[in-house]
């Protein structure tokens, strides 16, 4: 998911995820800078690059943040070895995966 301070969202579901496929839309930018607070408060761009699994097959989740002083990237392999605020921050965005989901949902034709 692709949120920008600009009021827009694009989301790109792949693999083994729900909602399947590509979807974008209006997104307030309030909320782009309550996210963006609540990454800080986290602390996720102090957070190792990898966390490792030691499977092939487990499901992964990687979170790009664009920042003034650059790029972080940060991907957990589903190992369990993630800090729980890494999970914290993956509730927020799941949670604003399923807002926009409904608002999808509500707006179908409408748009």
């Amino acid at each position: 998911m692709t949120l920008s301070r600009a009021g827009t969202y694009r989301y790109e579901g792949q693999w083994h995820v729900l909602p399947l496929g590509d979807r974008a839309g209006p997104f307030p930018g309030r909320l782009f800078d309550r996210l963006a607070e609540v990454c800080d408060d986290l602390g996720v761009l102090a957070l190792d690059d990898v966390y490792p699994s030691d499977f092939d097959d487990t499901p992964s989740t990687t979170v790009t943040i664009r920042h003034a002083g650059g790029v972080k990237v940060v991907r957990d392999d589903g190992g369990g070895l993630a800090p729980a605020r890494l999970w914290g921050f993956a509730v927020v965005e799941h949670a604003m995966r399923e807002a926009f989901e409904l608002d999808d949902r509500r707006h179908k034709g409408r748009r």
